[in-house]
């Protein structure tokens, strides 16, 4: 259904506020609001509470910043921080989460800015962005980078800009959309916490790609990954999962790469399993846990085990094989062609950096 939302062609806010509480008497699935009144971040958000000096690590410098505040972050949400006076859409955005009806709002197209009712506890906000993926060999590792306008500050969700579509009022029903076709409907919210801890892991993990490894850090992006994890819904499902792929399958891809960093190569082939799972679509899945099981191959080889390092290389020509099918990528044929040779012969190979 379609309500208007302007008089004179300015936003409404009691038209908006009266057509939230008509959908919720008819009760939708979701409300998609595209609009948003903006602040500047500063004027509702408590800075100085947040940057309390008191609760800084010991010696910590400005590198540990980001790690520091994800880790407040995730113990105290965004939002708690944040002092919004009640608009008549926040509060009927409000009216309508306690019927059960999930409310999905543009996160706003201004850097230092906040948007309402998208900051608003109830309300689930939605943003674009755009992937940058770079390969190390044959692993593949994405980050997300600012879309072709300038982003606010803050959103639960985000999806991939296509290409000519400008501001978070766009990605608001594509995030809206998929809610509805969720089964059951209205789902949208148990992802909440996943994406936001996973978001914020990866984010770090990113970030401490080109550094020395650091012990605190890892530990902080370690407990994210975890917590996001087990927010995850689900748990039980172990085939394919539109939901589960479209939120979770980069979560778990980075926790694997960082397990594998760690050199914990069990914990992750368990991570880089679950992404194939829910998305056997995923080429980026297949070809990292078939590195996975390269890398475990080369450490049973060292140890003369020859029959162990065959069943693990067969596995690792597995996933390349698919990750090779999925995407014809160079990088996975030439990896896979170093598998499939060292399974004829694994004497003296080890695995290629």
């Amino acid at each position: 259904m379609l309500y208007p939302a302007s008089r004179g062609g300015a936003i409404d806010e009691r038209l908006v506020a009266t057509a939230i509480d008509d959908a919720v008497r008819r009760r939708v699935d979701l409300i998609n609001l595209s609009l948003a009144e903006v602040f500047p971040t500063d004027a509702i958000f408590d800075r100085g509470r947040f940057f309390n000096s008191d609760e800084y690590w010991p010696s910590m410098t400005a590198d540990d910043l980001p790690f520091w505040s994800a880790e407040r972050l995730a113990n105290t949400e965004f939002r708690d921080w944040l002092s919004i006076e009640p608009t008549h859409v926040s509060t009927a955005a409000a009216r309508a989460a306690v019927a059960g009806i999930e409310v999905v709002a543009a996160a706003g197209n201004h850097l230092d800015m906040l948007a309402v009712p998208a900051v608003c506890p109830d309300v689930i906000s939605a943003s674009f962005h755009r992937e940058q993926r770079t390969a190390t060999g044959s692993l593949e590792i994405a980050r997300s980078v600012a879309p072709t306008y300038t982003p606010s500050d803050f959103s639960d969700f985000s999806v991939i800009q296509p290409p000519d579509v400008l501001g978070s009022s766009f990605a608001t029903p594509l995030i809206s959309g998929f809610g509805t076709l969720m089964k059951p409907p209205r789902a949208l919210d148990p992802y909440r916490d996943m994406v936001r801890l996973g978001g914020m892991a990866s984010e770090l993990f990113v970030l401490s790609m080109h550094s020395e490894r650091n012990l605190r850090w890892e530990q902080v992006m370690v407990d994210l990954f975890e917590r996001a994890i087990a927010s995850r819904p689900h748990q039980d499902e172990a085939g394919p999962c539109a939901e589960c792929s479209f939120f979770a399958l980069q979560i778990y891809n980075d926790f694997g790469l960082l397990r594998l960093g760690m050199r914990e190569l069990h914990a992750a082939v368990d991570l880089f399993s679950v992404a194939r799972a829910i998305a056997p679509h995923s080429s980026f899945a297949a070809a990292n846990l078939g590195v996975t099981y390269g890398a475990l191959a080369d450490s049973a080889n060292r140890g003369g085990d020859d029959t162990k390092v065959r069943k693990l290389l067969d596995r690792a020509v597995d996933n390349m094989t698919a990750a090779v099918t999925i995407r014809g990528d160079p990088a996975y044929a030439e990896r896979l062609r170093e598998f499939e040779a060292a399974r004829v012969d694994p004497r003296g190979w080890s695995i290629r950096p």
